[in-house]
């Protein structure tokens, strides 16, 4: 059996090559008790730069989270204790690390296209024939997340669980297409925000934003994560109470904490005023 390839050893991410370093010698090295500075001698001087860039990397993110901000790249720190509990193999590494890598649209223009469609067609646009058009699955799933979320459940258990609910709400098996599309675009993803709620609440409270604490419980009692909502900044401030200016503050606050982000601006007008579109991401 030939060594594994290392993908990423000339990614721009160095933290990403290092976490890769990390999931070849846990799941293939050390169950075949080979030595990885003998398997990839030719990475051994510079995969220390890795580490070093990982380890500065795992610092960011902590002070980033002390702040209530979330880093990009944190799911790279966030994935290592996965590997070797969680993720058992190298495929599933490399089906997360995809997952995570694929392009996510950020420009203006698609960013007011996808608010001026319906979530179920735009996701239908992306992703084609692994598209799951099965909604009471979908709510089967979400509710059951939180629960795996609460035991804090483990890999193979998320799985088992995903299992049972498919038989019960498929006519047929999905395809493999569908199934990755569960796990990588549906559950994976909505576990994760479930435990950036906690944590982005108890740094609004910590750092005395009770303001945005207190608009952010009404947003998460009228809609669901993904979900977008109409803020105009009268209903703020009925919730809230304050003045105008004290509402778009809080409204300011929750997106820099990545709580909630805009969609479409509002509009001023006599005839064409419109409210700022917003969407809940925990």
């Amino acid at each position: 059996m030939s060594k594994p390839d290392l993908i990423y050893s000339s990614h721009p991410m160095l933290a990403l090559r290092y976490l890769e370093w990390v999931a070849i010698e846990r799941l293939y090295a050390k169950p075949e008790n080979l030595m990885m500075y003998k398997l990839y001698e030719e990475y051994s001087d510079i995969k220390p730069d890795w580490q070093q860039k990982f380890i500065g990397l795992q610092k960011k993110v902590k002070r980033e989270e002390e702040r209530g901000y979330k880093t990009r790249e944190a799911w790279i720190v966030e994935l290592l204790p996965d590997i070797g509990t969680a993720i058992t193999s190298l495929d599933e590494f490399y089906q997360r690390v995809e997952a995570e890598l694929k392009p996510k649209l950020r420009d203006k223009t698609l960013t007011q296209k996808k608010a001026q469609i319906s979530r179920k067609d735009y996701q239908k646009q992306e992703l084609g024939s692994a598209y799951i058009d099965n909604s009471e699955l979908i709510s089967a799933v979400k509710k059951a997340c939180i629960v795996l979320a609460e035991d804090q459940a483990n890999n193979a258990e998320i799985k088992e669980v995903i299992t049972v609910l498919e038989n019960d709400y498929c006519a047929e098996p999905l395809s493999d297409e569908k199934r990755d599309t569960l796990l990588n675009v549906i559950v994976y993803p909505y576990l994760k925000s479930l435990g950036r709620s906690g944590r982005i609440e108890n740094a609004l409270l910590n750092n005395k934003k009770k303001l945005a604490y207190f608009l952010l419980g009404h947003i998460k009692r009228k809609c669901k994560t993904d979900d977008t909502i109409t803020l105009p900044i009268a209903q703020i401030k009925e919730w809230c109470g304050g003045d105008a200016k004290t509402a778009k503050n809080t409204l300011t606050t929750l997106v820099e904490y990545e709580a909630i982000e805009l969609i479409a601006k509002g509009k001023r007008g006599q005839h064409s005023r419109q409210a700022a579109i917003y969407r809940l991401l925990i």
